[in-house]
């Protein structure tokens, strides 16, 4: 499949569930439901808010699994960027040996931009031969 069709399928089948509930996400006292109208808009929007790069360019994602991680990597491919998720350390990973593992990785994958959390982008920044941006 094409990155084109595969953007057209995923709006496609957004628009055909535009009121039905498409995800429940649980949230601390509740939980949060989004239709596939609100799925693609707010992934578009949120896409649009933290992305930097050019059309085609890979986006590296750094985030716990929260709404915007999942939201971001929609919007995204909605918007013709190439979204990685990269895994997030568990509690069971030494915090130093973590990050110095991460930033050796980081860079030398072939991406434009990481979208991580505020501490995490201001901390990697200096040693990335990408952009970085921080997401609240």
């Amino acid at each position: 499949m094409e990155f084109t069709d595969l953007r057209s399928e995923i709006l496609d089948r957004f628009k055909k569930s535009a009121t039905r509930v498409l995800w429940t996400i649980l949230i601390p006292g509740g939980a949060a439901e989004l239709t596939g109208a609100e799925i693609a808009e707010r992934a578009q929007a949120l896409a649009s808010r933290y992305c930097s790069v050019p059309e085609r360019s890979v986006v590296l994602l750094l985030l716990p699994h929260c709404e915007e991680l999942f939201l971001l990597h929609i919007g995204l491919i909605l918007l013709n960027r190439v979204p990685a998720i990269l895994a997030w350390p568990t509690s069971r990973v030494d915090a130093d040996k973590y990050q110095h593992n991460l930033l050796h990785q980081l860079r030398n994958l072939p991406a434009s931009q990481v979208i991580t959390l505020p501490r995490l982008a201001e901390s990697m920044a200096p040693s990335l031969p990408y952009s970085t941006t921080a997401v609240r």
